[in-house]
C-alpha cells in the first residue's frame, strides 16, 4: 500500500485481474476480504490483481487515491505423515494427511536471493478418531510442529524468517526457528530411521501451551524466509517436510489420555488400525522446487590472427574463439 494512504476504505476493494476461468474465481467483500474459490481441476500457480482506495474513495483505474497489489495462488500439496503410536496399551498404525501451499521461484541465478514461503491449508480438527471400530473423543490438539530442512543448494539468509497471518487464536503463539543444533526450540530427529531430517532446518511450532479444541477449524500462519542460491548451476533445490509432531488429547475407556504423534512421510493408502505395523516410509512430496542457473562470467580473450588487406579497401582478420565463453554462446 502506498504510504500516502493512511486510511483504507475496505468497501473499495476490487478485483482488477481475475484468475483464469479454468482455475477458479475470486471475489472481494466490502469488509476487505478476498475469497479465492479454485475449480476442482485447478493446477499450477497463478496471480490475481486487486485494488483498494483511501477512505471516502471508490476504485477507478489510475486514481491517485487508489493502489493495486497482487496475490499469488499455489495449489496445496498433500503430505501424508505416519507413525506407529500407542495409547492405553493399544498400538495404532496412524497416518495423518496435511495440505501445504508453498511458493518459490521456478528458477534463480546462482548466488541470487530466493524468497520462499510455506502456508498450511486450513486444518479441520476432528471431534473424534476411529480405528478398528473403536471411537475416541478428541478433546484437543497441542504442540503442532512441522520440520522443513533447508534444501540442498540453498543457504539461509540470516534474520529473514517471518510469521504472518493465521487465526487470531494462533497469532502470537506460533514460532519458526532456524536450527543448526538441538535445543528447546529445535527438536527434530536427525537422520534416524524413517526420519530423514538433516541440519540446517526450519522448525515451525504452535506454542505447546495452546490447546486447539476438537471439532474446530484452525488456519496456521504462513512462514516466509529468504535463501541464497549457493549451489552449482543445474542444482534443483526442493523444499519438503520431513517430520510432523502433535499431541492428541483424547477420552478413551472413560479416561483422559494423550497420543503423542511424531510422523514421518508415509504412504497415502496406509490404513489406520489398532495392532498394525508401522506405516511404510515414502519419499516426501516436493512442496516447492527451484532450479539454480549457473552465473555467467566474462569470456576469455580471443586469439587474433593475421590481417590481410583486400583490393576493395576492406581488411580480413582471422581470429580463434576463446577457450571459455563465460557460460554464454559467442
Amino acid at each position: 500500500m502506498s504510504s500516502s494512504l493512511s486510511n483504507v476504505n475496505t468497501a473499495s476493494l476490487a478485483i482488477v485481474t481475475p484468475p483464469p476461468t479454468a482455475d477458479g474465481m475470486a471475489s472481494a467483500s466490502t469488509t476487505g476480504i478476498i475469497t479465492m474459490t479454485p475449480t476442482a481441476g485447478a493446477t499450477g500457480t497463478f496471480s490475481i490483481t486487486f485494488a483498494y482506495c483511501a477512505t471516502g474513495q471508490t476504485y477507478s483505474a489510475g486514481s491517485p487515491s487508489c493502489t493495486t497489489a497482487s496475490l499469488t495462488y499455489a495449489p496445496a500439496t498433500q503430505a501424508v505423515m505416519g507413525e506407529l503410536t500407542s495409547v492405553a496399551s493399544l498400538s495404532d498404525s496412524f497416518t495423518y494427511p496435511l495440505s501445504m501451499g508453498a511458493q518459490a521461484p521456478a528458477s534463480a541465478n546462482q548466488n541470487a536471493v530466493v524468497p520462499v514461503s510455506v502456508a498450511p491449508a486450513p486444518v479441520a480438527i476432528p471431534a473424534s478418531l476411529t480405528a478398528n471400530g473403536i471411537t475416541v473423543t478428541l478433546t484437543s490438539l497441542t504442540g503442532i510442529t512441522a520440520i522443513f530442512p533447508i534444501p540442498a543448494g540453498m543457504t539461509y539468509v540470516p534474520s529473514t524468517i517471518s510469521v504472518t497471518g493465521g487465526d487470531a487464536s494462533v497469532q502470537g503463539n506460533f514460532t519458526a526457528t532456524y536450527c543448526t543444533a538441538s535445543s528447546a526450540a529445535c527438536t527434530a530427529q536427525i537422520n534416524t530411521g524413517n526420519y530423514k531430517t538433516t541440519y540446517p532446518y526450519i522448525e515451525a511450532q504452535v506454542n505447546p501451551a495452546l490447546s486447539l479444541a476438537g471439532g474446530t477449524n484452525v488456519t496456521l500462519p504462513t512462514v516466509s524466509l529468504d535463501l541464497t542460491a549457493s549451489g552449482a548451476g543445474g542444482t534443483v533445490a526442493q523444499l519438503v517436510m520431513t517430520e510432523f509432531m502433535m499431541n492428541a488429547n483424547v477420552n478413551l475407556f472413560g479416561g483422559a489420555h494423550t497420543i503423542t504423534f511424531d510422523g514421518y512421510p508415509s504412504c497415502g493408502t496406509c490404513a489406520n488400525g489398532i495392532g498394525g505395523a508401522a506405516p511404510a516410509y515414502t519419499a516426501p512430496p516436493v512442496l516447492a522446487s527451484t532450479t539454480i542457473t549457473a552465473a555467467s562470467t566474462a569470456p576469455g580473450a580471443p586469439t587474433i590472427g593475421t590481417a590481410t588487406a583486400n583490393a576493395n579497401g576492406s581488411v580480413t582478420v582471422t581470429w580463434t574463439a576463446p577457450a571459455s565463453d563465460g557460460g554464454s554462446a559467442i
